[in-house]
């Protein structure tokens, strides 16, 4: 994968909100780690969840507990999605142009979670695990195919929201599963544009945007510099 301008300008975004962005105090509040999972695509070629389109996934996840609820967190995810046009249900796709398409997604994103319980909270200390809502606004590198693809930038905006549920193994290791959403603004991912300019003929949706997601495994790690639980501000 070539690194792009666009490319290397979100990372050192990414890495100045991890340095700036984020209170350097209390490193107890800090959680850092990575995960495991699988990415999928909505779109044209596939304008349903179709599980067999699923490709591994990797993820870092770097958290700062605001508060018992409240969580900061900036998160990088990297993986593959892909979808084949011969089994799509758009019928010019499926049976007069079958296509198919496979791009890298690198994405860098802040993010906001909301816990459910007060977790690791001293007045709920048997509370070992919660639920938790998570939102971010960020970006993402993708890889465009075809000449059409390619007049558009490679890094787009992106908004994950999704769900998930934490779990604290012991003091510092949390072991978290969680299915995030992405909505884009481009029609792009996959290739596949609204009309063939060869043939005129309809081969996607105008006002369906292309999605992606991916549901995982993580396991955080939090860095304690003091023995007693610190004592959130609500």
């Amino acid at each position: 994968m070539t690194i792009t301008r666009q490319t290397k300008k979100a990372l050192v975004a990414f890495f100045a909100f991890i340095l700036f962005f984020v209170p350097p105090t209390f490193a107890q509040r800090w959680e850092l780690g990575g995960g495991v999972g699988g990415m999928l695509y909505k779109g044209d070629l596939a304008p349903y969840f179709n599980p067999r389109f699923t490709r591994p996934a990797l993820q870092g996840i770097l958290r700062y507990n605001v508060s018992y609820s409240t969580v900061l967190r900036a998160n990088i995810a990297y993986g593959h999605i892909t979808a084949k046009g011969a089994v799509s249900p758009n019928v010019y796709i499926a049976n007069v142009e079958p296509n198919s398409f496979k791009t890298v997604i690198l994405e860098v994103c802040p993010m906001f979670e909301y816990n459910f319980f007060d977790f690791r909270s001293p007045k709920f200390i048997h509370e070992r695990g919660t639920p938790y809502f998570a939102a971010g606004l960020g970006f993402y590198y993708f890889q465009p195919g075809t000449y059409e693809s390619r007049q558009t930038s490679p890094v787009q905006a992106v908004i994950p929201f999704g769900i998930g549920y934490k779990y604290r193994l012991n003091k510092n290791l949390n072991l978290g599963v969680e299915f995030l959403a992405r909505k884009t603004f481009t029609d792009l991912l996959d290739d596949v544009k609204t009309y063939n300019k060869r043939t005129n003929n309809q081969r996607g949706f105008k006002y369906d945007k292309d999605w992606y997601m991916m549901l995982g495994f993580n396991l955080t790690y939090t860095i304690y510099t003091i023995e007693c639980p610190f004592d959130y501000n609500k």
